[in-house]
């Protein structure tokens, strides 16, 4: 509807059919922030002599108030929104003038102010009143009207009997907190430019890996992966590396997290890697007073991995941390290295870890993983 209301435009009244259509717009009273917009792109829209379903003042203070919510496709430009502070403005004095004239009456006549109202928002009462009645209320808007004119504003008889019973009823006030919103935004949009320049210093370009999306776990061959676990002589039974703990108790935990924190603990060992991997797939339990439940031992284990100076680095095995840190969901269906056996020999060890990387394939193609924005 936003990109529709700017391409629609009109110089010249609608037809009955076509205003009967723009006042049941006036129905819809949605208070979202996108709502505010696409009205206001329909006041544009219409010629400033017919009459609005809503309170264009009003929409301007929603539509400010919440720009930050506005999609962008909603959203006004600055020329756009400039010309509807200056729409706001030319109703605001539209209603000054009529406040008066409505006060001078009310002193003046109370009772012809009454059927002036009546003759013009009743169609049976325009019908039967007399001609002298009817032809005194004419007198009147002609007068508004005049008095518009001279001050460069829009007036026709069926704009203005629809704004003065608004202004009868109060309908028109706007409150001292909507009245400073118009006011300190038109004077922020149409003021001078400032003299002064502010340079900022240049925001450096963001990297994936900084947002720890990399691939290289799913990149990589199972070799490469069993290679960085048990080294290059992985047939040698005396290069497997050790098992973790099955349980991590509370000094531990706080030892380990010492040892990350300060960057003794080295991301891309095997030792580190077989750590973490074993508490994000609960190969080891953590255990401080009691045991603790899955999804708090994997805030745990994210904890210590972001708690390393170089957790924002990449490579294969901080790959696969990082990906069973942003995706829980599939720790628990990792395979475990305890199970079906503890791993005992090389080859135990290469088919554990070929299982591992062909898991995390098998989640990529299923699309379960989820990668950070």
């Amino acid at each position: 509807v936003a990109q529709v209301a700017r391409r629609v435009s009109s110089d010249v009244p609608y037809a009955f059919e076509e205003d009967l259509t723009l006042q049941q717009l006036g129905y819809v009273t949605d208070g979202h922030p996108n709502a505010y917009a696409v009205r206001l792109r329909v006041s544009l829209a219409v010629p400033v002599v017919m009459d609005l379903p809503w309170d264009i003042c009003r929409e301007t203070v929603g539509y400010i108030t919440s720009l930050s919510h506005v999609a962008g496709r909603c959203r006004l430009t600055e020329a756009e929104e400039v010309e509807v502070l200056e729409l706001c403005q030319m109703q605001r004095k539209q209603y000054e003038i009529i406040e008066k004239e409505v006060e001078a009456l009310k002193k003046a006549n109370p009772m012809q102010l009454g059927s002036h109202l009546k003759i013009m928002t009743d169609p049976q009462a325009h019908l039967e009143a007399s001609q002298q009645d009817a032809a005194a209320s004419n007198d009147w808007l002609k007068r508004i009207a005049a008095i518009m004119r001279a001050h460069q504003l829009p007036a026709s008889a069926a704009q203005l009997k629809v704004l003065i019973p608004r202004v009868v009823e109060g309908q028109h006030e706007l409150n001292p907190y909507q009245v400073c919103v118009l006011e300190n935004r038109t004077a922020y949009l149409t003021g001078t430019a400032p003299t002064a320049q502010y340079c900022c210093p240049p925001r450096p370009p963001e990297s994936r890996w900084l947002l720890h999306a990399d691939r290289n776990a799913l990149i990589c061959s199972a070799y490469d992966f069993q290679a960085k676990v048990l080294g290059q002589q992985s047939n040698d039974l005396a290069h497997t590396p050790d098992l973790p703990a099955r349980a991590l108790t509370l000094p531990d935990a706080l030892r380990h997290v010492v040892s990350f924190s300060s960057g003794q603990a080295r991301l891309d060992s095997p030792e580190s890697f077989l750590l973490l991997y074993s508490l994000f797939t609960r190969t080891a339990r953590l255990k401080i007073f009691s045991r603790v439940p899955v999804a708090q031992q994997h805030s745990f284990t994210r904890l210590l991995l972001n708690l390393h100076p170089h957790s924002s680095g990449h490579g294969v095995l901080q790959s696969v941390l990082h990906i069973l840190a942003n995706n829980p969901q599939i720790c628990m269906e990792m395979p475990k290295l305890t199970r079906p056996r503890t791993l005992r020999t090389a080859s135990q060890w290469r088919r554990k870890l070929a299982a591992i990387h062909q898991e995390l394939v098998d989640h990529e193609l299923r699309g379960n993983l989820h990668w950070p924005p």
